[in-house]
């Protein structure tokens, strides 16, 4: 509370007036604390927060809970006052409580002949309709005025009389009775409430079945089922069309295997096919040589001794060849 009470006092320091308040509702806090402790403190003076109270009353750092009023006008003995001592404004000395204000005793209102009070300027029926008991002001205080009437309606002990505002009197029920043609009938229990349940199952036939809600309890409502999931959908532009599963992205189909190539010298060129073997020209047959005419040639003749040497001759062969024969 301490610390509380610091930092308020910290946070509006600029602001006296509510530094002041702070500061008295904490101490009224401690002094609280202490009478019901049972240790009553003087703490308030005229100058340091003072309680303001109304006319007729002064402040008392403790006094009786109960204060005499006009229902009742003697202060009870603090032994048989229900409520703590405390502190507050206390009515001066001939004045009693009446609404929260402290008046002149001879102002209360008025006492039937059973100590009954009735507030000045109000009036008051007793049960049977017998009596009208009414308060007025008066200059040496309130005067009770009594009504009587000679010939009250006849009401039946399970009603009393009443009168309305325009001074007309009737009977009315009395609790736990109803009013039925006239006749105060006694309430009984009512039956409780029907409750009918859906049938059990779709494929049993369908039955009413009606339940006493006091004599059995109430079946839980069924859960109602679960719907199946729903596919997640992707957005497209345009319409709305139903997800398709995806179908299988085919396979590239598989190159050739690419043969081996020479590297050779110079820009690259496509491999060619090999080009066919080509078949090897056929010549003309060589015609027969046919002897030049030459000198002629001497028979030779056995001769005994080393071999002679033959004269060389040479002999020319012209070869044609005709392209477009194959």
């Amino acid at each position: 509370m301490f610390e509380a009470c610091i930092l308020d006092v910290c946070t509006y320091f600029d602001q006296p007036e509510v530094v002041e308040r702070v500061v008295c509702m904490a101490n009224e806090a401690v002094a609280s604390f202490c009478e019901s402790s049972g240790l009553p403190v003087t703490w308030r003076t005229s100058v340091f927060c003072p309680l303001a109270c109304p006319a007729n009353s002064h402040y008392s750092p403790l006094m009786s809970g109960c204060q005499p009023s006009c229902p009742s006008p003697v202060a009870l003995d603090p032994l048989d006052c229900p409520l703590a001592e405390r502190e507050g404004c206390e009515c001066d000395a001939g004045y009693v409580l009446d609404k929260g204000q402290c008046i002149f005793q001879e102002d209360c209102g008025c006492r039937d002949v059973n100590a009954f009070y009735i507030p000045s300027n109000t009036s008051y029926t007793t049960p049977d309709c017998s009596r009208t008991l009414e308060c007025r002001p008066s200059t040496f205080g309130s005067t009770l005025h009594v009504t009587k009437h000679e010939s009250p309606p006849p009401c039946p002990p399970e009603a009393t009389c009443v009168v309305s505002s325009a001074g007309q009197r009737s009977c009315k029920c009395r609790g736990g009775y109803v009013d039925v043609g006239g006749t105060c009938v006694k309430v009984v229990s009512q039956p409780p409430p029907q409750t009918i349940l859906p049938p059990v199952a779709q494929t049993t036939p369908e039955t009413m079945v009606i339940i006493d809600e006091h004599t059995h309890p109430h079946p839980p409502t069924p859960a109602p089922p679960t719907p199946p999931p729903i596919p997640p959908t992707t957005i497209l532009p345009g319409p709305m069309t139903p997800e398709l599963s995806p179908e299988p992205t085919p396979r590239p189909p598989t190159p050739p295997p690419i043969p081996p190539t020479t590297d050779m010298p110079g820009p690259m060129t496509p491999e060619l096919p090999p080009e066919p073997t080509p078949r090897p020209p056929t010549f003309p047959p060589i015609p027969p040589t046919t002897d030049l005419p030459g000198p002629m040639m001497p028979e030779l003749t056995t001769i005994i001794g080393p071999p002679a040497t033959p004269e060389k001759t040479t002999v020319k062969v012209s070869l044609f060849f005709d392209p477009s024969f194959e």
